[in-house]
């Protein structure tokens, strides 16, 4: 008689079933040019006749001894990114041990924190970015302005409050609001797993007298581990290749300037930093992270 699969065996062929696209379309689409990138990076690319000249390491020698902009924005980019995971984390964490409560309009509430997905996702960026007041919000530095230059200040300073008070309620106001913005998937990741954990563990701790405190501490929080470790890759990764950071720009830059092999050789090179950082954090937290079955 045939052995009849586990349940393992049948989760497993249902999550390869669910990576197959992606995995046939980095071997159709992806994986010829980034091959043909990596090779740029040790040539000189003609753009007018696509010709290759092998140079050797120029490039990369370029990128860290002569180009003294690219270096010093990869420092700046990898202090930016420690900053903002914790608060990223904290954040969207709070945000959404809030919004699983049970409460009336709950469900509007996570529509709305949902709502940067929608507004930066195809052409509804396009038309957005063409106006002035979504040029500030989108363009990451300038978004934090967006507040000081309508009427929140303006009103604060009307209502009689000292300008040391109103420039550290405009500060927080724009924290938060670049915090919301950085935060939605984080957000929704973490009420998905919130919503997983079964309510009679929760019931069994109340009946041994579990205060909230603990019942946060010995139950959601160990049983979200694996949720954090998937929004603090995540995060990263959202952070390094966002395009409003100075090194994309700088890559980009190059590349609309003709000049492939240098930007593909700054894009590897960033390519492998952000590979390393992540997995660092990945091996570090995931000793820690443990997976229950419920």
């Amino acid at each position: 008689m045939r052995k009849r699969p586990s349940i393992e065996s049948r989760r497993s062929r249902v999550g390869f079933s669910f990576i197959m696209p992606w995995v046939l379309g980095f071997f159709l689409l992806y994986l010829y040019p980034l091959v043909m990138s990596l090779i740029y990076t040790f040539n000189d690319l003609n753009p007018a006749t696509a010709e290759l000249s092998f140079i050797g390491l120029d490039n990369y020698k370029r990128a860290f001894l002569s180009d003294a902009d690219y270096v010093r924005e990869l420092i700046t980019n990898l202090k930016v990114v420690v900053y903002d995971l914790p608060g990223v984390l904290i954040f969207s964490m709070v945000i959404a041990l809030v919004l699983n409560q049970k409460f009336r309009s709950s469900g509007f509430f996570k529509v709305v924190f949902f709502l940067p997905i929608i507004i930066s996702s195809g052409i509804i960026i396009e038309k957005l970015n063409q106006d002035m007041v979504s040029g500030m919000l989108m363009s990451g530095e300038r978004s934090t302005n967006m507040f000081k230059l309508y009427l929140f200040e303006k009103g604060l300073s009307e209502l009689g409050m000292g300008s040391d008070i109103v420039r550290l309620i405009v500060d927080t106001a724009n924290s938060v609001f670049g915090l919301s913005w950085k935060s939605c998937v984080q957000i929704l990741l973490f009420i998905a797993g919130l919503q997983s954990i079964p309510g009679s563990i929760y019931e069994a701790a109340e009946i041994d007298g579990c205060t909230a405190w603990e019942k946060y501490w010995k139950i959601t929080f160990p049983m979200l581990a694996p949720i954090i470790m998937v929004n603090l890759v995540y995060t990263l990764t959202d952070n390094f290749i966002s395009t409003g950071n100075s090194t994309m720009k700088m890559i980009v830059e190059q590349g609309r300037n003709l000049n492939f092999s240098y930007s593909a050789t700054l894009a590897w090179v960033y390519f492998v930093i952000i590979g390393t950082v992540i997995g660092l954090a990945y091996w570090i937290i995931n000793r820690r992270v443990s997976y229950v079955e419920v």
